[in-house]
């Protein structure tokens, strides 16, 4: 309908700082999406790298959704902020 948000219909799944790129007007884009799955999918143990920006349910092969990647995000730009990860791997 007019005026409503598509919905992502898959996740990114390697959200961290090595993904993040800066252009040439050093604006932020999203690189590297051969971990991406559909939204709902299970990750697959073993097929996802793993990182101090994992979310937890990757690790535990749960469905992912958008939390999936919001978890990599909001670690991603706690370690930009800090200059450590939150968590190790």
């Amino acid at each position: 309908s007019p005026g409503s948000r598509s919905q992502p219909r898959s996740l990114h799944c390697a959200v961290r700082p090595q993904n993040v790129l800066l252009t040439e007007f050093d604006q932020p884009v999203l690189a590297d999406f051969h971990s991406a799955v559909a939204l709902g999918e299970p990750s697959v143990i073993g097929f996802h790298e793993t990182s101090a920006h994992t979310a937890p349910e990757m690790l535990l092969g749960e469905p992912l959704g958008a939390a999936t990647d919001v978890y990599g995000l909001a670690s991603t730009l706690s370690e930009i902020v800090t200059g450590r990860a939150a968590f190790r791997a």
